[in-house]
């Protein structure tokens, strides 16, 4: 099953074995909105959603010019796993923004 959807500009999302109740896609677009607008301007974006024997996976890369940027994460649940790739992810785009903003002064 492949999702695509307007609020993720820029984010291609598959989805495989996974159901994701309305709650739950109205979240993952919206932390992806919110993603693809901290990422370089250029960024096109993938996230793949599976199941495995742990969980629920999610693997995001976002690609640019200026930098790649690839998360994943694990969680027993897709709420689980979506916060640790929100946080990992908003890190690193928070650092490439503060060292770009750096060498730009």
């Amino acid at each position: 099953m492949v999702i695509e959807k307007r609020q993720a500009d820029g984010v291609f999302v598959e989805v495989h074995g996974v159901e994701l109740s309305g709650d739950e896609r109205e979240r993952l677009f919206s932390g992806l909105s919110y993603l693809q607008n901290e990422a370089p301007s250029d960024a096109t974006s993938r996230l793949v959603i599976s199941n495995s024997d742990d969980g629920c996976e999610l693997r995001l890369v976002i690609r640019s010019v200026a930098r790649r940027f690839e998360v994943e994460s694990l969680g027993a649940k897709f709420g689980e796993a979506f916060d640790g790739l929100l946080g990992t992810c908003g890190r690193q785009l928070q650092m490439w923004q503060e060292e770009r903003w750096s060498t730009l002064q």
